[in-house]
């Protein structure tokens, strides 16, 4: 793709889309198109240069984000202010190329601007935004579950496609989370000061304990699971007053709160259960792996301990990949492999054989 640059001129420069993408927005993959065409045509630096100048100039009087000035008025700053250019220099860039470049600016910076701010705030956007205090952010976007450590030592275990802010300190009265999408908690005890997790309508209240929450912006629900501990969880909303105000949860049990109904609905589980038949979204390649090393990376993605002879099977390696199965699904992959067995209870794993020569 870069060879169509080798010939490119000012003018080419500034008329290119990408080009005027990369200057405006610093899109990391155009980046490194454009550090590309700079070495392999070492020649070009002086016109991406001399382009570069001119699309900053010429977005400076387009950048929609930051003000909503009518498009004409716009438009008509621009070619006041490039007529005049062309009047009292001499440039080797035509002018009217420059305003035609400029038109692909103008439409570009308003698709953007449009894009933004069309887009309605997610219950999480606007949650943090109100805030008086700056928030630190962690997301996992990969297939990879991510483990954050919070300021109070308590741990998250974010799932695939979502995200947490908090306060880099927690000096408040409250411990306090927002999360968007799904993750595992397992919160330092501190009586002294609850932990406040705030998930799309529901507010999640514990002091020390492990839960899990699934609530991503596009599901009708807000689950909540307790695996040790209690947990109170609440709505934010006002609600009928047939509706209960305010759910207490113990280890396995679960609420279930309907975003469309405004309702919890409460019920037994076994945590177990949940882990056993739950997909969480990963992808993990072994080659000639250590059976050990493979079980603490279940142990992280399912939150759940496994219990084995570490001396039994630490000759036992294994060659495989994992992508959305469950965890009974993976540990049937290994014990299958290995010439195991494997019993899940509530709260932990338990595998058994007589290892590998």
């Amino acid at each position: 793709m870069h060879k169509k640059y080798k010939k490119y001129s000012v003018e080419d420069f500034v008329k290119d889309e990408n080009f005027i993408l990369w200057v405006k927005y610093g899109d990391q993959p155009l980046t490194e198109l454009f550090d590309q065409v700079k070495t392999n045509y070492t020649y070009q630096k002086e016109a991406i240069s001399q382009a570069r100048v001119i699309v900053t100039k010429l977005s400076q009087k387009t950048e929609y984000e930051n003000q909503a000035s009518d498009i004409s008025e716009i438009w008509n700053n621009i070619t006041n202010e490039m007529e005049s250019h062309h009047h009292t220099q001499n440039h080797t860039v035509g002018w009217r190329s420059i305003l035609s470049a400029a038109s692909v600016i103008l439409l570009l910076g308003f698709g953007v601007w449009f894009f933004k701010t069309s887009q309605p705030k997610t219950k999480y956007a606007t949650q943090t935004a109100s805030l008086p205090y700056q928030l630190q952010e962690e997301s996992s976007i990969e297939e990879v579950p991510k483990k954050i450590i919070l300021p109070d030592g308590s741990e998250v275990t974010l799932d695939a496609n979502s995200k947490i802010s908090f306060s880099p300190d927690f000096n408040g009265s409250a411990r306090e989370v927002y999360l968007s999408g799904s993750a595992f908690f397992n919160v330092v005890k501190n009586p002294e000061k609850p932990f406040l997790v705030y998930a799309n309508e529901v507010i999640t209240r514990v002091v020390g304990t492990s839960f899990k929450i699934s609530a991503f912006e596009s599901e009708k629900n807000v689950v909540v699971s307790v695996k040790t501990g209690k947990v109170s969880v609440q709505s934010n909303q006002s609600q009928p007053a047939s509706n209960p105000q305010e759910v207490s949860l113990l280890p396995n049990q679960q609420a279930i709160f309907s975003r469309e109904e405004m309702r919890f609905t409460k019920q037994d589980i076994n945590y177990s259960t949940v882990v056993k038949t739950e997909t969480v979204a990963s992808i993990s390649k072994f080659s000639n792996t250590p059976i050990p090393i493979i079980l603490q990376s279940l142990e992280n993605q399912f939150q759940i301990k496994i219990i084995y002879d570490q001396a039994v099977f630490s000759n036992c390696r294994l060659t495989t990949s994992f992508q959305n199965e469950t965890l009974k699904e993976k540990l049937e992959i290994i014990c299958e492999a290995i010439g195991a067995t494997y019993e899940i209870t509530k709260i932990e794993v338990s595998i058994n054989g007589n290892g590998c020569n």
